[in-house]
């Protein structure tokens, strides 16, 4: 997909959202630390729908129809045809309008990443998000990519292609898009999820740590057969646990936010209301040891995880390492990039999405 798909997939969100879905061609790597959180959101959730979209039969379909000595440069070419049968599909609708203009007001006040720093302002300039609806312009559009790339222009090349395919690539938008906009668009996403936090401590911690607890032991027992100040003693003051989490029903994906339930005090980690917690959050979720075995999204470094599957304890745990504020330095906690539930619009959930993990 290109600007305008996915400008449609993301409008839901902010407009640091929508932005980093613009921009995210342009961005490199893994390292997002440049950008705000949610830009960086953005620029995931664009890179998801690149990755579905290229894995889709349709998609792979239209590629070996594609002659064969420009069959590697058809992809860069399909991304801008479905923007074309999208902008002309969406022609003269009102909410097509005012996305288009959030588009350009975004693209032309923020600055572009190098890679896209003198493609934006003509893109803005000659109104490419409604010129897409003409597909000959689309052709202009895929002919000119092509001469900014080194060697013969492959794409332009492939102009000829798209004409005399273009029923049958209509058909595949026509089939493609509606179940993209199901899986991927933020506005179809709310209803069908349920929202929850999870806590795994069964005591305030000041309180445990006054129990009397077997030696080592995390090394010699179960998670079954742990005392309730031991439990307690096994989390390592993470957080992630108190991230929202959204869980798709149909999907049975889970997206997990790096917004923190509003009882989280973010820079300690700790529970701020830890004996009315389940009064003042219904949706948390008491941590059991049959549940470290379902969640399979616990983080690897979870200490409830690792003495349930066997292994040791991470050397920065409080428990080896006596130093509860390591598991902050090395930045395995959510006090780094956590915000509270208390700042985060519901409506604007879906846009603090960091990971879509399989259930």
């Amino acid at each position: 997909m290109n600007f305008l798909a996915h400008a449609w997939l993301a409008r839901a969100g902010s407009d640091d959202f929508l932005y980093g879905n613009l921009i995210a061609d342009g961005v490199k790597g893994r390292d997002l630390s440049g950008w705000s959180d949610a830009t960086a959101l953005g620029i995931r959730h664009h890179r998801r729908v690149d990755a579905w979209v290229d894995s889709h039969p349709c998609v792979a379909g239209a590629r070996r129809r594609a002659p064969t000595a420009q069959r590697r440069y058809a992809g860069i070419a399909l991304d801008m045809v479905w923007d074309h049968f999208l902008a002309r599909d969406m022609a003269g609708r009102q909410d097509h309008e005012q996305l288009i203009e959030r588009c350009y007001q975004l693209l032309s006040t923020r600055p572009a990443p190098n890679r896209l720093a003198g493609m934006m302002p003509l893109l803005v300039k000659h109104d490419w998000l409604r010129g897409y609806a003409d597909f000959e312009f689309t052709c202009r559009a895929v002919a000119g990519i092509g001469r900014r790339l080194s060697g013969p222009n492959q794409l332009a090349a492939l102009v000829p292609w798209l004409h005399d395919d273009y029923p049958r690539l209509e058909q595949d938008f026509q089939s493609l898009w509606p179940v993209l906009f199901e899986a991927l668009s933020l506005k179809h996403s709310v209803a069908k999820t349920q929202l929850y936090s999870v806590c795994c401590r069964v005591t305030m911690k000041e309180e445990a740590m006054k129990a009397t607890m077997r030696e080592r032991f995390w090394e010699r027992f179960t998670l079954e057969e742990l005392t309730p100040p031991e439990w307690e003693a096994l989390c390592d003051g993470c957080g992630q646990c108190c991230l929202l989490k959204l869980h798709d029903e149909e999907t049975q994906e889970l997206a997990v936010l790096n917004v923190a339930c509003r009882l989280l005090d973010i820079q300690s980690c700790q529970c701020s209301d830890y004996p009315n917690r389940f009064d003042s959050v219904p949706d948390c979720t008491q941590l059991t040891p049959a549940l470290v075995k379902e969640f399979t999204w616990l983080p690897q470094s979870c200490g409830y995880r690792r003495v349930s599957e066997g292994r040791k304890l991470a050397g920065w745990h409080p428990l080896l390492s006596n130093d509860a504020e390591r598991v902050h330095r090395k930045g395995i906690s959510v006090r780094s990039f956590a915000v509270s539930q208390d700042d985060v619009p519901e409506k604007q959930l879906e846009s603090h999405i960091i990971a879509i993990l399989p259930m």
